[in-house]
């Protein structure tokens, strides 16, 4: 016989708790199939307020990354499935070049791939490579390393040349000299100039300290910005995302061209 009172009985809506597959579902109905979801802080509210349960922080960070990865996939399915993908991508894109390496364990250590219409446009490039590295978000503690180069468009490298023949001034008359030639034949590259760069943010004889004529890899942090996103997946849909957006260029060129 039940012998419980039914005031022990009731459940006290204050005190049930939620679970991560719980935060993971409201996350999900709430932003469905988005990455860049609130601070665990806000989900805790957004939690209590749908499904009427209260949830730690640690908790809700669960829950988020629960969410995060349903979305994205996981890290396990990317090693698991590399080397179908990896041939695959080599039979829809002739000419790429792949390489896997691995540890002393056997585990995953490196990746490296060059889609075949890269490598064909790199007899085309300034023999020139950019390299810079950034980190990955999705939790594998890796990294991603890319490589640029620079066409050898004459009239780009003209136009470069004349920039950094002006920038290179180290007195004030040759620069003004200089900046007023330069503004005749390319008018629109000065009228940039003095619309967002201060004059010395890049001309020798106005910066206030000693420089030291080093050169940056603006062309790479642009494919770093470009990727941010691609970056929070795991292995392979992080590839695809890349691949997919290289061929949207090559894509766009190839028409501008025809």
């Amino acid at each position: 016989m039940h012998t419980c009172s039914r005031a022990s009985a009731i459940t006290n809506s204050k005190q049930r708790k939620g679970t991560p597959g719980l935060v993971a579902s409201v996350v999900n109905e709430l932003y469905p199939g988005r990455l860049d979801t609130p601070t665990p802080h806000a989900i805790m509210l957004l939690v209590n307020q749908n499904a009427s349960v209260s949830v730690s922080y640690s908790t809700a960070w669960r829950g988020v990354q629960q969410a995060k990865s349903l979305v994205r996939g996981y890290s396990a399915d990317s090693y698991r499935d590399l080397y179908s993908y990896l041939y695959m991508l080599q039979k829809v894109n002739p000419g790429t070049k792949h390489k896997v390496l691995l540890d002393e364990q056997g585990r995953f250590k490196y990746l490296f791939v060059a889609l075949g219409a890269c490598l064909e446009g790199f007899v085309a490039m300034r023999k020139v490579v950019v390299v810079d590295a950034t980190f990955l978000k999705a939790g594998m503690g890796c990294q991603l390393v890319l490589d640029a180069c620079q066409d050898v468009s004459r009239d780009r490298e003209i136009v470069a040349d004349t920039f950094m023949e002006c920038a290179r001034k180290y007195t004030e008359a040759e620069f003004l000299d200089h900046y007023s030639r330069m503004a005749l034949k390319y008018p629109a590259v000065t009228d940039y100039l003095e619309r967002r760069v201060e004059v010395s943010k890049w001309a020798k004889c106005y910066f206030p300290a000693e420089r030291y004529n080093l050169d940056t890899s603006n062309v790479l942090e642009s494919l770093n910005s470009e990727f941010k996103d691609a970056r929070k997946l795991p292995l392979l849909p992080m590839i695809d995302a890349i691949v997919d957006k290289l061929c949207e260029w090559f894509n766009k060129h190839r028409n501008e061209a025809a």
